[in-house]
């Protein structure tokens, strides 16, 4: 007696095309919104690097009399001063764990770096030049050196994550509404503070002339604006003059 062989039916060619377009169409779904929770991650540990540091920054203040740590020293740059060449990634370490600011921090170099910086950068984050970054080009700026100069602390600036960490602190003109560092926007169109009063906050921009300025490479925009960035009619640059002197002349 012959047994009759098993029905071994498979896929057609139209409903393996219907699994993979169903798969497509899960991905799409699913591919942003884990973006989005990556990124989030991001800010959220960027917000912690920045609240660490600020932390470490005031007790600096009350172990030096309520002077600032000076914002050009704190730790060097991590280019060559006057050009684009990166130090070396051993001698940046060097700099961040010989500052003044380093043995508060638990001896951790990584609270010193955004997530999203690139690996050969080791510091992300910068101080603005309004607490004591000393003379610049705008000489009209007033100087702030000790924390109680500062009245409405949870409303001044001390460190941005910069991402491109220029030479000197992070600075914005007090007497002319144009921009000087490019803003920040590094994080899914916005960027990371942290306040005097010892809080971060995420701020996301959104006027498009702000996102276009950007997101220019940081040799770019120095090459085509120098120091005195453009001046658009924007509420966001004036908020952020604001946040970091205080007060604005214009």
């Amino acid at each position: 007696m012959r047994l009759a062989a098993p029905n071994k039916k498979g896929f057609t060619l139209i409903e393996l095309l219907v699994v993979i377009a169903i798969i497509a169409l899960l991905m799409a779904i699913i591919m942003p919104a884990l973006r989005k929770v990556k990124d989030q991650a991001k800010i959220t540990v960027c917000l912690s690097n920045t609240k660490q540091l600020t932390t470490a920054w005031l007790l600096y203040i009350d172990d030096n009399d309520g002077k600032m740590v000076d914002a050009h020293n704190w730790t060097p740059s991590i280019y060559e001063i006057g050009s684009y060449v990166m130090k070396p990634e051993s001698v940046q370490l060097d700099e961040i764990q010989t500052g003044p600011l380093f043995r508060y921090l638990g001896d951790s170099t990584k609270i010193f770096r955004c997530p999203t910086q690139r690996k050969e950068v080791k510091r992300s984050y910068n101080i603005t030049h309004a607490m004591n970054g000393g003379p610049f080009g705008d000489t009209a700026a007033p100087r702030f050196t000790k924390l109680a100069q500062i009245k409405n602390t949870n409303g001044r600036f001390v460190f941005v994550d910069e991402y491109n960490v220029t030479w000197g602190p992070w600075t914005q003109w007090y007497s002319e509404a144009v921009w000087w560092n490019q803003p920040l926007v590094q994080h899914n169109n916005g960027g990371t503070y942290s306040f005097a009063d010892g809080h971060s906050e995420y701020l996301k921009m959104r006027e498009e002339r702000t996102l276009e300025l950007g997101k220019m490479s940081f040799e770019d925009y120095t090459n085509a604006y120098g120091f005195r960035g453009p001046a658009p009619d924007s509420d966001e640059l004036a908020w952020v003059r604001r946040s970091m002197w205080g007060k604005i002349r214009n």
